[in-house]
């Protein structure tokens, strides 16, 4: 998937090389140095924590918001 969208953020992660190539072929005028390849997650992988733990609850923010308009607004922010 590609989107002008990506324009806005500091940092894109996407999968690999062929989303790279994907971005370049259909963005005009966008900084390509802010896509970072982050392969994509595996299943049943176990990952050795890099954080000692914590009482402290944890929040992660991952923003869905697509459009200008509620058909396109596939958040659940303002549910929660």
């Amino acid at each position: 998937m590609v989107s002008n969208k990506a324009k806005a953020y500091d940092k894109v992660f996407v999968v690999g090389p062929a989303a790279i190539a994907r971005h370049e072929a259909r963005l005009i005028d966008c900084d390509f140095d802010k896509l970072l390849v982050t392969g994509r997650p595996q299943l049943g992988v176990d990952f050795e924590p890099t954080l000692s733990e914590s009482e402290q609850r944890t929040v992660t923010y991952s923003p869905t918001w697509e459009g200008e308009n509620y058909d396109n607004n596939y958040t659940s922010v303002d549910v929660y």
